[in-house]
């Protein structure tokens, strides 16, 4: 989700993804950041615990948890708005996302360093480009604002908030607080895209000007109870989930001893 929760333990539901050509391993760097979520120093959980839905994950869980941190050999750069700026007057004829292609393409750096991806501003680049009255500074700015592009919710929102700074009109929120905790995984996943745009908003309301974004305060202090809603939701979760129904629960396996012991080391689902 990336928020701050206090989360007390994570759950690995797979130690495996599709990679785009074959199901691999997930690398041990990237289970040891998830790992790492749970538990935070001064929380409700300073210490954290992780294991596995499937039991035969649970070796490979601790053996990445062993696994030194990998050494870094190359750093990732990205360019101010400044050094944009003067690239973007040489380019008087192409738009902003052309300019970041164009930009790209032109750089040169030693074995050191590498040019960081920046797909995700190029979307929002490339949705901005129907806004009026942005400058080139102000789409800089929202391209790096703290949103989900998977999510079209969250892409809609900050459209919303693009054209009305360009238009000068003060941003509203526009959306109202959950009546409770989530039921289900979409109330959940609504409660996420929720917190995602009070975030937004209230980056947002730190990059410009107090009249273009003026709910800042209202904004955090929506977050803040969503992300208690959030809490209680995953405290309290016992529905199936949606996405998963097919999957079934996980069957027994049975020892020499006859003993029967279940697949996962959780309960799937509670009945």
């Amino acid at each position: 989700m990336g928020l701050n929760l206090n989360i007390r333990r994570v759950v690995f539901y797979n130690l495996s993804k599709y990679n785009g050509d074959k199901v691999v391993p997930v690398p041990a760097t990237q289970v040891k950041q998830i790992a790492g979520r749970a538990g935070r120093r001064g929380s409700r959980f300073p210490v954290g615990l992780t294991t596995t839905l499937q039991l035969d994950d649970l070796a490979y869980l601790i053996e990445c948890l062993k696994q030194p941190f990998d050494e870094v050999k190359k750093v990732g750069l990205f360019p101010f708005f400044e050094q944009v700026e003067s690239f973007a007057a040489q380019l008087p004829d192409l738009n902003f996302p052309k300019i970041l292609a164009k930009f790209a393409e032109s750089c040169r750096l030693d074995g050191m360093y590498f040019f960081c991806k920046h797909d995700h501003i190029k979307k929002v680049a490339n949705m901005l480009e129907k806004v009026k009255g942005l400058s080139l500074q102000d789409r800089f700015n929202f391209c790096f604002a703290p949103t989900n592009i998977r999510d079209p919710k969250s892409m809609y929102h900050l459209l919303r908030f693009a054209s009305d700074y360009g238009q000068k009109v003060p941003a509203s929120i526009a959306m109202g607080m959950p009546k409770g905790s989530a039921r289900n995984d979409t109330e959940l996943l609504d409660l996420e895209t929720k917190h995602q745009v009070l975030s937004m908003y209230l980056w947002l309301s730190h990059q410009f000007d107090y009249e273009s974004f003026p709910h800042g305060k209202k904004a955090e202090a929506m977050a803040t109870d969503i992300a208690d809603l959030l809490g209680q939701s995953l405290t309290k979760a016992n529905w199936k989930p949606e996405t998963r129904q097919s999957a079934g629960k996980p069957k027994p396996r049975k020892n020499e001893d006859g003993y029967d012991r279940p697949k996962s080391l959780i309960t799937s689902y509670k009945e």
